[in-house]
């Protein structure tokens, strides 16, 4: 795990979750080869609920309240080893700036 801060931030974030599951040992060879490139996906578990799981456990180390999160995105794959990826970006909000011509 890589933390860059120290302390929590209070900015606004956009997350990035990848999820990845084990291959079942019920899969055949042919069903292992398609989970591996992505040709099989999981669709065991609610993407939603891990998600909340994970942005909870962030909550008062990376961001100071999941309620921060102003962009998510998700993925859930296979893999040879289970894990779960989470990035974590400040986001610096741009000023609209309106020329007079």
């Amino acid at each position: 795990m890589l933390l860059l801060r120290k302390k929590p931030t209070t900015a606004p974030v956009r997350v990035d979750v990848a999820l990845v599951f084990p291959i079942p040992m019920s899969f055949t060879k042919a069903q292992r080869s398609a989970a591996l490139i992505g040709h099989k996906l999981p669709m065991t578990v609610d993407i939603d609920n891990a998600c909340k799981s994970l942005l909870d456990g962030c909550n008062d180390v990376v961001f100071k309240d999941d309620s921060q999160v102003v962009e998510l995105h998700a993925t859930k794959s296979y893999g040879l080893k289970a894990m779960a990826v989470v990035r974590v970006a400040e986001i610096i909000p741009q000023i609209a700036v309106e020329i007079a011509s």
